[in-house]
């Protein structure tokens, strides 16, 4: 039977922790911690569970303890999941039965985000008490020995995937995910961090899009319109340049989503047809492109109409 193991990265969530792992607990075979300098008894309770805990130092950097996970998992397949994250019901055995079906690479599996903590996760699941639509997030991963996370901050295995030939399957695995309930989000300061680590990963990986996708999102979602417009305008130049396989979606959409925001339709337009020439497009980027349509045809005339 192909073996799983659970990687997690956690600091001070012995609120979070013991419910992740129940949550997991028929899904994998071991659990690997690595803790970052954890204040409570984050560490001692995920050795109580029975997970091999290894302390790393934080370095602003969460593909660093997230490689060293991978380091000491011994399982075929890797599960990764956040300490703020739970499995639902079902996804234990859809898991197992996906990893000993193979045929793929990376499994998708939809995370969906809870309305409040208190919610139930079938309502969660179902829409019910649901934040927006699932996601589709790469979580199951065949472990290999070229596995890499890579990226200071929304670190993504995009790279690896990429060159083992973007073999992905859809695992019906749902993951529910607390940490988007509103208010927990701004009580733990994730926005501001995220935005300073994003910068440094833009530094860092200069001709790459990845990172600027990801500030110029994280600033409109911030409510800072022109900032997030001016990041995504200054690495739009690099997208002919990245090579294949490399999604350059979410940069187009934040592009597109602040031309939407300005009123803007010829830019809109231009970022959703750039991104369609590459890959095929997500919802947000088909609902810009459509509405970028619909503005021009409303200003234009006969044939062009």
């Amino acid at each position: 039977m192909a073996r799983i193991t659970l990687c997690l990265i956690a600091r001070d969530e012995e609120g979070m922790l013991p419910a992740c792992l129940a949550s997991a607990r028929a899904a994998v075979d071991e659990v690997v911690l690595v803790d970052t300098g954890s204040r409570d008894r984050t560490a001692a309770l995920a050795r109580a569970a029975g997970a091999k805990v290894v302390e790393q130092a934080w370095r602003d950097d969460f593909s660093a303890p997230r490689n060293e996970a991978l380091r000491h998992a011994g399982g075929d397949w890797v599960l990764q999941l956040d300490c703020d994250e739970r499995l639902a019901a079902g996804a234990a055995a859809a898991l197992r039965a996906a990893a000993a079906r193979g045929g793929f690479e990376v499994g998708m599996l939809p995370l969906h985000d809870a309305a409040s903590l208190g919610a139930d996760p079938a309502d969660v699941v179902a829409g019910r008490a649901r934040i927006g639509p699932p996601q589709a997030l790469p979580r199951l991963l065949r472990r290999t020995p070229d596995l890499r996370w890579r990226g200071r901050v929304h670190e993504d295995v995009a790279d690896w995937a990429a060159a083992r030939g973007n073999r992905l399957a859809a695992v019906e695995a749902p993951i529910v995910h607390l940490g988007a309930v509103p208010g927990l989000r701004d009580q733990r300061a994730k926005r501001e961090r995220n935005l300073r680590l994003l910068r440094r990963r833009c530094a860092e990986e200069a001709g790459d899009v990845t990172g600027p996708g990801y500030l110029a999102m994280e600033l409109l979602a911030a409510g800072r319109r022109e900032e997030a417009a001016r990041a995504a305008e200054a690495a739009w130049p690099l997208l002919p340049d990245q090579p294949p396989g490399r999604a350059v979606q979410r940069l187009a959409a934040a592009r597109a989503i602040a031309a939407y925001l300005a009123g803007d339709a010829p830019t809109a337009l231009e970022s959703a047809e750039a991104a369609a020439r590459r890959e095929a497009l997500g919802a947000d980027l088909r609902y810009l492109r459509g509405w970028a349509l619909a503005r021009l045809a409303g200003a234009a005339s006969g044939d062009e109409r």
